[in-house]
């Protein structure tokens, strides 16, 4: 992700994180990571929202995670939804999408696009044109609406499963 585009990434999670999530605090910020936000829900149970960049792509997941310590569960293999696991984390996106490709936000979807239309033109011997990357300039207003779908899906998908989470430990609906 170009770093512009980044930077606006995490300041628009972090505006409409705090506007609609208060209870979740940034807790980390890592190279590979727009952010992590955390709640503590009792003293040994943290929940967690992340948010992934993809490397030379416009593109970012969602990820969400519990633990028993206040670290995000960045060694956590568990993507079975077992609410008696100290440590989960999964995409939010396999939430809904089971199977197949699994959904991301794409901030410039006309790289994919090209990127399939490449592989097509190869598949019939054609040599493809590539196109340039749409500008920052570009890509920049994309952004809020993609945040707002995202936190959209946050709530639909993964504030039950925190919820479910809370519930099976005894602490009642916590979003």
């Amino acid at each position: 992700m170009r770093s512009a585009i980044k930077k606006q990434l995490f300041k628009t999670f972090r505006q409409e994180l705090d506007q609609q999530y208060p209870s979740f605090v940034l807790t980390e910020v890592e190279a590979d990571c727009v952010g992590v936000w955390s709640r503590r829900l009792a003293p040994q149970l943290y929940i967690f929202f992340k948010v992934m960049q993809f490397p030379n792509e416009d593109t970012f997941v969602a990820e969400l995670a519990w633990s028993d310590q206040s670290l995000f569960p960045w060694d956590c293999d568990n993507r079975d939804l077992n609410f008696d696991l100290p440590a989960w984390w999964d995409r939010m996106g396999r939430l809904w999408k089971k199977g197949g490709m699994e959904p991301v936000w794409e901030l410039a979807p006309e790289d994919r696009l090209d990127l399939e239309a490449a592989s097509r033109a190869r598949r019939r011997n054609e040599i493809h044109q590539y196109s340039e990357s749409p500008s920052v300039e570009t890509v920049v207003p994309r952004i809020q609406p993609c945040v707002e779908k995202c936190l959209k899906k946050f709530q639909k998908y993964g504030v039950p499963v925190f919820n479910k989470l809370a519930n099976h430990r005894g602490l009642g609906d916590v979003l």
